[in-house]
């Protein structure tokens, strides 16, 4: 496919390359001409009235009817193709080069307009195709009837100077490859420990023993995440739906980088034992110096990149040149008269003129030749005609004598085909008006062209498109797209004129082994091409959010989620730890439907005092999931001990218990005394029953004496406890 960013200008000429292919080319037309004969001269008729012609307040003064298109001189594109040979040569350097293939742009669809208006000072009435060929040299077609200014303007520009008053814009769209969007994420992590030590010992026989120590050791710790990407917006989309895209993909690309930065964590070096005194004392060392370093370093980077087709405009334009400035086929100059009549305009209208062409790409069809017969019925000397069409580019014009006014024709067509006996003709069809086109599915055969449209080749493998074409002679085809093969064509004789849709359905292969089944579609009548798109749409994220006391209570949460989507039998799965280190996580994964599904999760709490909650399994729709512990309040309870004679008391416990056996809250706590406490200390007990606030205390008193007193176990509603002595 044609890549958009592949461009190049060669002589004077835009020229893109292929996704897939480093000799094929694609070269752009520059603008618009007078579309040629086969001998080189122009198609093309300027008409003066002797006398004007009068129609209510309209005066009219000539006719001219011409043919435009966008081809590309045979010698120009032979230099060009010389220059792409000699581009890829030197890519090749060394090996053997491919030959250069100029292949045809894939027009989609388009239209095409004159910078003239209906009514205005120079066109009276402008007939024309709406629609160019969009095949080979894309011929458009075109028929005026000018004013008297017009006229003269027109018939001046045409047979003098450099440039004619015609001016031909077309807007044309067609498909091309996006450069690649490359999205990436980095986390850098380094740890640094030094230690040195310097140990100087002497044992002196007369005098004291010396020591002398120098201890130095550090640590340096430095960790760096990095995120960004180089994006493409996609032309056919709003500023804002390009954003989404991008803050989805920075989001995929948070959620891959934490997974991967979990998995390469760095522990922290060990402490060096500064104790030396074996070394000299049972070895003998009198001078001992260590130096001991640890560096480590971790580096994760993950990236992704995405191609996408899309439909890009484009508008060829400009003025159609002078016939006097132009040569035919043998050099030779063209003349004016041979493009110039005058006549009588009561004569010229008693003409009727059809202009047929067959608007069908013969080089990609089953088709030998297309034959058209036209017959103008009324009248003493009724007239019939024919032509025989082999290519998008003919154009047959159909004349006759108009009587009593009537300017109906009747014309029917017979399809030839290719290494075929059989041969299709249409029902007899009236025409009014002064231009007939016969389509693709005018001509007895089935014609879709199918392209996959951004399908992840690595976790789809094979896509398979079963059509369906349930007319006289009904077509059932199935055919395979793979990353070798990702264009697919029906080519098929129906022996009728296509007037029903073309049914489709689509089956994704893919990289589990499963098949998955998409929506079933229609290709309408004129519709001769299908883009199949990846089943996956956006990234599904659920975010794990951890509640709960993670400083102090809860050490972690755990848990194992498992999202469903039975339609699709689709699943993924995941295990997440939460703490205060990381106490939120997001989970995003691909999905067919991101209405569809739910999330299972269950899991346990790890507590710091070694204990564990399990919770769950749970199911739910919802995109943030909250777990452990949810507390509806707190209870402070504060311990004074200022009642207490120490005189007669060594230690003082106090045991406190909660219990709520319905929220299954256990909560215990001791604390012992054995002097008044400069700060009372304070019990924090999480509370999920806010109207449950009653606990139990127990005071030991361990007297002086070597005896003890107990009081309780008590049941407390209050918020502050007074320990005493009781007599």
């Amino acid at each position: 496919m044609l890549e958009v960013d592949d461009i190049r200008l060669v002589d004077g000429y835009t020229v893109h390359g292929d996704d897939t292919s480093d000799s094929t080319f694609y070269i752009f037309p520059n603008g618009p001409a007078f579309a040629r004969t086969p001998d080189g001269g122009l198609q093309l008729r300027f008409i003066e009235y002797e006398q004007l012609r009068l129609e209510g307040e309209d005066t009219f003064g000539g006719f001219v009817v011409f043919s435009a298109d966008l081809a590309i001189p045979a010698e120009t594109e032979a230099a060009i193709k010389a220059k792409l040979q000699e581009e890829v040569t030197r890519k090749y350097a060394g090996r053997e080069a491919p030959q250069v293939t100029l292949a045809p742009i894939n027009w989609a669809k388009g239209s095409v307009t004159l910078l003239l208006e209906d009514g205005g000072a120079l066109v009276e009435k402008k007939h024309g195709a709406a629609i160019p060929s969009l095949y080979n040299t894309n011929v458009a077609c075109f028929a005026l009837e000018l004013t008297d200014i017009g006229t003269a303007v027109f018939k001046n520009t045409l047979s003098t100077g450099a440039n004619s008053a015609i001016t031909v814009i077309y807007n044309l769209e067609y498909f091309g490859r996006l450069p690649k969007m490359h999205a990436w994420g980095e986390w850098h992590a380094e740890k640094f420990y030094s230690f040195f030590q310097s140990v100087d010992y002497e044992e002196n026989t007369w005098s004291e023993d010396s020591y002398t120590e120098v201890v130095e050791s550090s640590r340096y710790n430095s960790e760096v995440q990095t995120i960004g990407g180089d994006f493409v917006d996609n032309p056919n989309l709003t500023a804002e739906e390009n954003a989404k895209i991008q803050s989805e993909i920075r989001t995929a690309i948070q959620s891959m980088l934490a997974e991967q930065v979990e998995r390469n964590l760095l522990t922290a070096a060990a402490e060096v034992d500064p104790n030396v005194k074996s070394l000299y004392d049972e070895q003998d060392f009198e001078n001992i110096q260590r130096t001991i370093s640890s560096t480590q370093i971790a580096n994760v980077r993950v990236d992704l990149t995405e191609s996408k087709a899309t439909l890009i405009s484009k508008h060829p334009q400009g003025q159609l040149p002078s016939i006097t400035t132009l040569k035919d086929a043998e050099g030779n100059a063209l003349k004016w008269e041979d493009y110039y009549t005058k006549i009588s305009a009561d004569e010229f209208f008693k003409d009727k003129r059809v202009n047929v062409r067959v608007n069908a790409p013969f080089e990609n069809l089953p088709i030998h030749t297309v034959a058209v017969s036209m017959t103008y019925p009324f009248g003493p000397q009724p007239k019939t005609d024919s032509e025989t069409f082999t290519s998008a580019d003919d154009v047959w014009e159909f004349e006759s004598l108009v009587h009593d006014g009537k300017r109906d024709v009747t014309y029917t067509y017979t399809v030839n085909y290719e290494n075929s006996a059989f041969s299709f003709t249409s029902e007899e069809f009236t025409e009014s008006g002064d231009e007939v086109v016969i389509n693709v599915d005018d001509l007895g055969v089935l014609s879709v062209d199918i392209a996959a449209d951004g399908i992840d080749f690595a976790r789809v493998p094979r896509t398979s498109v079963e059509l369906r074409y349930d007319g006289a002679t009904p077509v059932v085809k199935t055919l395979n797209l793979t990353a070798e093969a990702p264009n697919a064509q029906v080519r098929e004789v129906i022996k009728e004129a296509r007037t029903t849709p073309v049914t489709y359905k689509v089956t994704y292969s893919l990289d589990d082994g499963r098949d998955v089944t998409g929506t079933p579609g229609t290709i309408d009548v004129g519709q001769t091409t299908l883009s199949v798109r990846d089943p996956f749409g956006a990234p599904r994220t659920i975010t794990f959010r951890a509640l709960g006391d993670l400083a102090n209570e809860i050490a972690s949460v755990t848990i194992d989620a498992t999202y469903t989507d039975p339609g699709n039998d689709y699943t993924q799965k995941k295990t997440a730890v939460l703490s205060a280190d990381m106490p939120f996580l997001e989970w995003a994964f691909p999905v067919f439907d991101d209405t569809a599904g739910s999330v299972t999760y269950s899991g346990f709490i790890s507590r710091k005092d070694g204990t564990t909650e399990p919770f769950g399994p749970t199911t739910t729709t919802d995109s943030i999931i909250a777990v452990g512990e949810i507390v509806a309040d707190k209870l402070d309870v504060t311990i004074m001990t200022n009642l207490v004679d120490w005189t007669k008391v060594k230690v003082v416990l106090v045991a406190l218990a909660y219990l709520d056996e319905t929220n299954a809250v256990r909560e215990r706590k001791d604390f012992t005394f054995d002097a008044p406490a400069a700060t009372p200390p304070v019990w924090t007990i999480p509370l999920k029953d806010p109207a449950k606030t009653d606990f139990t205390s127990t005071i030991t008193f361990f007297l002086m004496d070597g005896t003890r007193k107990v009081v309780g176990p008590t049941t407390e509603t209050g918020t502050t406890i007074f320990p005493e002595l009781p007599a």
